[in-house]
């Protein structure tokens, strides 16, 4: 079939591999290079059944409307690693249900200690992402210091108790596996239980910098001994280290499948001084030669404000969600509509304002929340976590924010009422409004035009100190700059 598209060389190397090469392929992308394009461009080129593993559902159901006019439906599959998992967990248990609060459950009805509950939940959780029982390089040690789960136990517990009853809960999980899952279940379950998976000649997985042991063990089951591998991923686009993703999937991916490693080095999204900009941090990224010059400035948010320069199509991002509450509610007040991304940011903090049963008002959230963060960064200090110093001072201060646009008297109701109002997702969102939104939140997005709140100030985060945190901080401002097709502002507050 003949592409209507006009393919760079290197991508037509890349599409010409799967015609003409052999074995299995690592194609290394920057930020906007058309990825996600070029899989979809080598599918015609396959033969056999193909399974395209993409990074959420949003994105799956864009790309089985791309395979429709190709004519490819009845052998191309698309959908998440979570979908393919879940169809083998199906497969074998006919009733199966979901819930997502399964280890909650389990752990409310066995663990009597709330603190070591809490641990155990958050520990089993990472466990089974990380592939407890399925990868034998697995170490419950390396896993709690790696995430810094430690610091969620209480200060007179044992450590090697919470770890044996993180065990039993793990076990207790995965013996329910023919009648319940949760999210983690549906890669980790048919693994586990080794059950087996449909498999294809062809395997597709996109944004595969974010694939963990799990996600690529199932890869390995999903293709037929004669199958073949096509990953996509950009290494400085991996940002979320801290859920479980391995910072060094594209690497391990490349030994592991022993794959040939082509490149995409240009970018088809960012003009020739943003490029520029994201040189800083990713010097073989390229602008296309016939991208246009773009603009790259700064701004005061004063000033910004005051010439009227955000517009509903823009998008100001931030490393952390304090800075940007204060700013949406500066904006409000000037009667510019905005929302801030993230229902489940928005949950968060709901969840933390109603910690206490006996804290009603605003005003004693305020003082009770004092003396929250003083015990948790105290703590948190003693046993160098930095991602939870850098958690708690984010989810606090914004906490502060929201109730400084309360009155003292407020109902904590009232203070939930604000949050959600304020939080939302861009899914299923029809407010055509300026978008405030953090980097992570935005990964995967891009605007005309984007203001960098406070990058010089805050990125990289202060608590980020061991060589993966500092990694991935350089990765956030590299995303942040490569969300913007026209116009980057970098934006102070001050």
């Amino acid at each position: 079939m003949k592409t209507t598209l006009s393919l760079s060389p290197q991508q037509q190397a890349a599409k010409g591999w799967v015609r003409t090469g052999s074995g299995n392929l690592l194609v290394k992308s920057v930020a906007g290079s058309g990825k996600t394009t070029l899989l979809v461009e080598m599918l015609p080129e396959t033969e056999g059944e193909v399974a395209f593993c993409a990074y959420n559902k949003a994105i799956s159901v864009e790309i089985a409307h791309r395979v429709e006019p190709l004519g490819l439906q009845s052998r191309v599959r698309t959908g998440t690693c979570h979908s393919f998992g879940f169809a083998a967990l199906r497969a074998a248990y006919k009733n199966i249900k979901v819930d997502g609060r399964k280890l909650q459950n389990i752990a409310e009805d066995t663990i009597e200690n709330w603190g070591i509950r809490r641990f155990c939940i958050a520990a089993a959780a990472m466990a089974k992402q990380l592939g407890y029982l399925v990868d034998p390089n697995f170490s419950w040690d390396a896993m709690v210091s790696h995430f810094s789960l430690g610091d969620l136990l209480p200060e007179d517990a044992s450590y090697d108790d919470a770890i044996r009853e993180t065990v039993k809960l793990v076990r207790k999980s995965n013996s329910m596996l023919s009648k319940v899952v949760d999210f983690d279940d549906m890669i980790y379950g048919p693994l586990v239980k080794n059950l087996p998976f449909r498999q294809y000649d062809w395997c597709f997985l996109d944004e595969a910098q974010d694939a963990n042991f799990v996600r690529r063990a199932m890869m390995k089951k999903m293709l037929k001994p004669t199958g073949r591998f096509v990953a996509v991923g950009d290494e400085h686009q991996a940002i979320y280290g801290f859920t479980g993703a391995d910072h060094a999937s594209l690497e391990n991916i490349a030994t592991e499948f022993q794959a040939t490693e082509l490149p995409l080095t240009v970018t088809y999204r960012c003009p020739k001084k943003i490029v520029a900009k994201a040189q800083e941090w990713v010097s073989h990224i390229e602008a296309h030669e016939s991208a246009p010059e773009g603009i790259v400035d700064s701004a005061t948010v004063k000033k910004a404000m005051g010439k009227g320069e955000f517009g509903a199509s823009d998008a100001i991002l931030c490393r952390t969600t304090k800075p940007l509450i204060e700013l949406a509610y500066k904006l409000l007040r000037e009667g510019t509509a905005c929302r801030v991304e993230g229902r489940a940011i928005g949950e968060g903090l709901i969840k933390l304002a109603k910690r206490w049963k006996k804290v009603t008002t605003v005003a004693q959230l305020e003082e009770r929340l004092e003396q929250y963060e003083g015990a948790e960064m105290t703590k948190a200090q003693a046993k160098g976590n930095n991602d939870r110093c850098s958690t708690v001072e984010d989810q606090v201060g914004t906490l502060r924010v929201l109730i400084e646009n309360c009155d003292p008297s407020d109902s904590i109701e009232v203070l939930v009422s604000n949050i959600r109002e304020l939080f939302s997702d861009s899914e299923g969102n029809q407010r055509r409004v300026l978008t405030l939104s953090t980097i992570h939140r935005a990964k995967g997005r891009e605007w005309d035009r984007v203001f960098a709140l406070d990058m010089d100030r805050l990125s990289p985060s202060r608590w980020a100190k061991k060589p993966w945190e500092l990694a991935q901080e350089s990765n956030l401002c590299y995303v942040q700059v490569t969300r913007a097709k026209k116009h980057l502002t970098l934006l102070s507050s001050v």
